[in-house]
């Protein structure tokens, strides 16, 4: 028998399912709890957020952050390096620019240019570029989904499952039956189903949010070298040890429409594109497909 707690954070239904215990419920709202602690100190929309904080200073000055926090930063700098620049993190002001942040469409698009961040562990500042704004919503469920999986274990927890909607979910151990936590994803090409123990998956579409423009449908997930919403990619899904992993690289790999080289070997990937999936990646056999419905 399992209970499920559930908290609305990260902009959507946060879920804790444990085995029933006498503990559970006080051992759950402790994982929920690092889970809010995230969702206040990332919101982009919060003004008081410690995020908030570093959009308004960091680009007249190095501003310096919390440890966790730069180490958050530190984290997405060396991932948009490896994903060759299809994960990044500082995409907030393209997004407010697209409509995609309560905005109306900005007709008149400036010329693009990548925006970025300059990083020193010595101080433990952050230093954004003119047209950077951070926005860690390709990787703020992940991250805050490692660390409620981090209190879970601290608890002796061994059988557990967190999800954070439909885009990341967090499995410890196996399910009370010793079966796998399983995971079936739709997508226009047919569904897949994931097998899940000890792994994060995480899932990224383009579909997630659409708005209208005079130019047609705009998609919210957008490829950070052009600034332009992705396109190519129906469906990206990621498994690897860790949520903050498979959060970020399932969006680029959205972005890239497939894995790259640099694509981590401890990671497992499928990509939907209008001819199916693609598979690849440490254990394909964690994921099987299904005809189109």
């Amino acid at each position: 028998m399992v209970e499920r707690f559930a908290r609305e954070a990260m902009g959507t239904r946060v879920e804790i399912v444990l085995p029933a215990s006498a503990d559970a419920r006080a051992i759950a709202e402790h994982a929920l709890d690092a889970i809010t602690e995230w969702h206040d100190r990332l919101s982009a929309f919060d003004r008081a957020s410690a995020l908030s904080h570093i959009n308004r200073d960091a680009h007249q000055r190095p501003v310096r952050v919390e440890g966790d926090l730069f180490e958050l930063l530190a984290r997405c700098a060396a991932l948009m390096g490896a994903s060759e620049g299809a994960f990044n993190p500082c995409l907030g002001r393209a997004m407010h620019q697209l409509g995609f942040r309560d905005d109306a469409p900005n007709s008149q698009q400036e010329p693009w240019s990548v925006p970025g961040m300059a990083l020193d562990a010595g101080t433990q500042t952050v230093r954004l570029t003119d047209a950077a704004e951070l926005d860690l919503g390709a990787c703020a469920k992940g991250w805050a989904l490692d660390d409620a999986a981090h209190a879970l274990r601290e608890h002796d927890i061994t059988s557990a499952f967190i999800h954070a909607g439909t885009s990341t979910s967090v499995a410890i151990g196996s399910r009370p039956d010793g079966a796998p936590w399983r995971v079936r994803t739709p997508a226009p090409t047919g569904p897949i189903t994931a097998d899940l123990a000890d792994c994060a998956l995480s899932i990224s579409a383009p579909h997630g949010r659409v708005i209208g423009t005079d130019d047609g449908p705009r998609t919210h997930v957008l490829d950070p070298r052009t600034g332009r919403p992705a396109i190519g990619a129906d469906t990206a899904l990621v498994i690897g040890p860790s949520a903050f992993a498979t959060d970020a690289w399932a969006t680029a790999l959205l972005v890239l429409r497939g894995a790259p080289a640099t694509t981590p070997t401890d990671l497992t990937h499928a990509v939907a594109t209008q001819s199916g999936w693609t598979i690849g990646g440490r254990d394909t056999d964690l994921l099987h497909t299904e005809p189109p419905q």
